[in-house]
């Protein structure tokens, strides 16, 4: 058996991408000073789901919003 370099180095990529999502998450409820209302639970699931959460951010900025205000 042999040490699969790609998958591991794709592992820690993901795993460094997710911490760093969590960590700009609970940066922005510090900065608008509303810790308190942030659910840790919640902000970490979309933490493990990083990738799908930032391609809705970039397809809403390039088409727009869904909301009919």
């Amino acid at each position: 058996m042999t040490f699969d370099y790609m998958a591991t180095s794709a592992a820690v990529l993901y795993f460094l991408g997710a911490y760093l999502h969590y960590i700009h998450v609970a940066t922005i409820f510090h900065l608008l000073e509303r810790e308190d209302e942030m659910n840790p639970a919640r902000a970490r699931m979309h933490s493990i789901v990083w990738p799908w959460t930032v391609i809705k951010f970039i397809l809403t900025d390039i088409f727009g919003s869904d909301d009919d205000d």
